[in-house]
């Protein structure tokens, strides 16, 4: 692998079918992959140029395939079919392996053996037969239906298909940590060992990095297609993950590799300038993943979807772009919109550390961003109440004591653009310093403040 010249497409190849190997020989591929990669200045190029080289190193993070999951009870009388006489008798049925390899003259001689008591052929026809016919006037249906919403509206369409997607892949997730947690206490014992546990941990590290040296060095910039590649290393991950039980969960996998694309980032940034267009561009689509995964993923599983480290990052990019510097008209004014997003979303994450950094750095912007923008100031006030009246809700003082000050300093900003002195004589001061914040959680719970909130501000 460390020759002058390699076959990369039989590389690609190999690595392809070493993923249903052992741990041991995966471990030492990567090794030499990664190694390959940093030696040899050309690997990451040329590997990108090899198609399916994303999922065939993502492959080699797989622990074992999710199959062989016998539907349950509901799920068959969903489907309307009778598949009790193929499950009479569950030892033999496990043994008898895959329907289709079953003969005709091997049924006579089962028959023979138990009597009557045996499935036929014609009986398997039949059951097989009508569940293709349910499963096709099914997949008919949602094809019109499907074929119908795009003509009324295309983006609706790929929303509920990509939701049903991510559901689809979170429901594989969870029966796969389900299962492991519901093995006998043999099985626990036998994978906690530290020698297994590590060369994993090994693994996800070593792999990672392959992904991320090729996704970031392997890609050409001047590419017209170079961020739909790289989009794929993160797609492909979320496929394998639907029905593979994977070393790490797909989220932080994820996370891991955005983490060292936002780092990268800042590293041209300063090696280059900000004014380069190629580096703000990369900066830009690097910002747009992130909200894709932090913001629009469906798992509600938060603690995986973001760190202090992928944070961290982010607003060094905002500082280094100067996103909240510039006047709303010029170019950056959709990426403000997304930055805000995430920095909210941010801010009531399970992560105390994080929901510090993003509530300060919302609190920075109001306080020196001169904005008089009522969409904006609505969006942040509808946002922030709401994130309020969820840490009132459950009982978390933290996060209620870290998002006050934010709301603190929208009320001040909002004074004007909603004439708050006309429509809430009765609100608070803000200049009564620490009394505000007890004054403020009564108040946020009268009628009137929640009619300013349904009437006022969310129509804005």
């Amino acid at each position: 692998m460390l020759t002058s010249e390699i076959d990369y497409c039989g590389l690609i190849f190999l690595i392809h079918h070493v993923s249903s190997c052992e741990l041991p020989v995966k471990l030492e591929v990567a090794k030499r992959l990664l190694q390959t990669t940093f030696t040899n200045e050309n690997s990451p190029h040329s590997i990108a140029k090899q198609a399916g080289w994303q999922e065939s190193i993502a492959r080699l993070l797989i622990r074992k395939p999710i199959d062989n999951v016998k539907p349950d009870e509901e799920k068959r009388k969903s489907f309307g079919i009778n598949l009790d006489v193929l499950l009479e008798d569950e030892n033999e049925f496990n043994n008898q392996g895959d329907l289709i390899s079953f003969c005709e003259q091997h049924l006579e001689m089962e028959h023979q053996d138990h009597g009557e008591g045996v499935i036929s052929l014609n009986e398997i026809q039949a059951s097989v037969t009508e569940a293709a016919n349910v499963i096709e006037s099914e997949i008919k249906e949602l094809a019109e239906s499907v074929s119908g919403a795009v003509v009324e509206n295309v983006t609706s369409v790929f929303s509920v298909i990509r939701q049903t997607t991510h559901d689809i892949q979170d429901t594989f997730e969870s029966f796969a940590m389900g299962s492991s947690t519901d093995s006998g206490d043999a099985t626990n014992l036998e994978f906690s060992q530290d020698g297994e546990v590590n060369s994993e941990e090994q693994l996800v590290y070593l792999v990672s990095n392959i992904l991320f040296t090729i996704f970031w060095r392997g890609v050409p910039n001047d590419h017209i297609d170079c961020w739909k590649e790289r989009g794929q290393v993160l797609g492909c991950i979320n496929l394998l993950a639907l029905n593979n039980e994977l070393m790490t969960s797909h989220l932080s996998l994820r996370l891991k590799i955005l983490e060292m694309a936002v780092q990268a980032s800042l590293s041209d940034l300063a090696q280059h300038g900000s004014q380069v267009l190629i580096n703000q561009e990369n900066a830009s689509h690097i910002l747009r993943m992130v909200y894709d995964l932090v913001v629009l993923g469906s798992n509600e599983d938060e603690s995986k979807k973001c760190s202090t480290k992928l944070l961290d990052g982010v607003l060094a990019l905002l500082d280094a772009l100067m996103i909240f510097q510039q006047d709303s008209s010029d170019d950056w004014s959709d990426m403000v919109r997304l930055c805000l997003g995430l920095l909210l979303k941010c801010s009531h994450h399970p992560d105390p550390g994080v929901v510090a950094m993003a509530t300060a750095r919302l609190h920075a912007n109001l306080k020196c961003r001169n904005t008089e923008n009522p969409s904006e100031l609505a969006y942040l006030l509808f946002s922030i109440n709401r994130a309020l009246d969820n840490a009132i809700e459950v009982g978390d003082p933290e996060e209620y004591s870290f998002l006050m000050p934010v709301m603190k300093a929208l009320i001040e900003k909002c004074r004007n653009v909603f004439s708050l002195d006309i429509n809430l004589p009765d609100l608070p001061s803000t200049s009564s310093g620490p009394v505000f914040f007890n004054d403020f959680q009564m108040y946020s719970t009268s009628k009137k403040w929640r009619n300013f909130m349904e009437k006022i501000v969310s129509t804005v």
